[in-house]
């Protein structure tokens, strides 16, 4: 059975007296602090069900699926009820912000992610086995849509979630090992960098090139990406580019594959935020990286796997949108 210790706020019932509302114009002001924690056993959650096959393949096949409407299996009471409680600090924090002031500087506030990597939010999305909360999309939808009071916040979780489930979906064993238990800690915070300025997000006409070293054992890594989430706090960046050898590139859909490119590496470069009509404080930056030098381990799979999940990439995600309107309406 899969559990996992979780942080809840000590004196639950005094929390709305210990976090003192900020309406200031600082943004060292605009977040209170946090009382100390202790520990909560969430319940593990109700054991997955066989995968159905496909049903409309099947139905071709003249095979139908009676069962293909049924009532999905709820959650488990016990961890229905943990989850809340989890929950209802994160709530109450959320409920304590200024949107006024976010809106108004452009920014989401250092502290108010700090603290919200305190209350575990970023390791939601993280599978129990690699240290995580491992959310399910339910859960997962809930948290959003508590976050999204605050419409750039909930638009962040869903950004950083997108990343984590893609290296979930496509690293390696070693990569998961090395770097989702440092997401989880809030060592590690992923972004995904994919649009350019020609090509947009076509993954016919991406023109970013990672060419194999003489001694293959590198890529060199040339591209320049737009519409980078979260660029400046980011640490980790998942670079789609298609991958060349000795100068000569190939079929996009042949060598198309994503990077695990280190913020530290030298050639990387990121402009200052571009201004946005809306959700303002959701920074999206471009990012350059000049001959950037990453080592072959960090190639996720094989080449040529990233156009395979290409249109997979753009799915994810989506079904958050629903929960991140319900938080905007109340």
């Amino acid at each position: 059975m899969l559990t996992r210790s979780l942080i809840i706020r000590k004196y639950l019932h005094r929390l709305p007296q210990v976090l003192t509302i900020a309406r200031n114009s600082t943004a060292a002001n605009l977040t209170p602090k946090l009382s100390p924690s202790e520990e909560l056993r969430l319940a593990p959650h109700q054991e997955k069900q066989d995968q159905r096959a496909p049903f409309a393949k099947n139905l071709f096949l003249g095979k139908y699926d009676l069962e293909f409407a049924a009532f999905p299996v709820p959650q488990t009471t016990p961890r229905f009820k943990e989850f809340m409680e989890w929950l209802k600090p994160i709530e109450d924090y959320v409920n304590t912000l200024d949107l006024k002031a976010i809106d108004e500087k452009g920014q989401i506030p250092e502290e108010v992610i700090n603290n919200l990597r305190q209350l575990d939010v970023f390791s939601a999305a993280v599978p129990q086995e690699y240290g995580g909360l491992g959310f399910n999309v339910s859960e997962y939808s809930k948290l959003v849509e508590t976050l999204s009071a605050i419409p750039a916040l909930g638009a962040y979780l869903v950004k950083k979630g997108t990343a984590i489930e893609y290296l979930v979906r496509n690293g390696t064993k070693n990569q998961k090992s090395e770097y989702l238990p440092k997401i989880a800690r809030g060592e590690l915070s992923p972004t995904i960098c994919i649009s350019e300025d020609e090509s947009g997000t076509s993954d016919t006409s991406i023109n970013s090139i990672a060419q194999l070293s003489s001694c293959e054992n590198y890529f060199h890594l040339n591209a320049t990406k737009t519409c980078v989430f979260d660029a400046k706090r980011s640490n980790l960046f998942i670079v789609i580019a298609e991958c060349s050898d000795t100068g000569h590139s190939f079929r996009p859909e042949d060598t198309m594959t994503a990077f695990l490119v280190d913020k530290s590496l030298p050639g990387i470069e990121i402009s200052e935020p571009e201004e946005t009509t809306g959700l303002r404080g959701l920074d999206l930056c471009t990012v350059t990286f000049n001959n950037v030098k990453i080592p072959r381990s960090h190639c996720m799979g094989d080449i040529g796997d990233a156009a395979k999940g290409f249109g997979e990439l753009f799915g994810q995600g989506k079904q958050y949108i629903g929960a991140q309107c319900i938080g905007m309406t109340k």
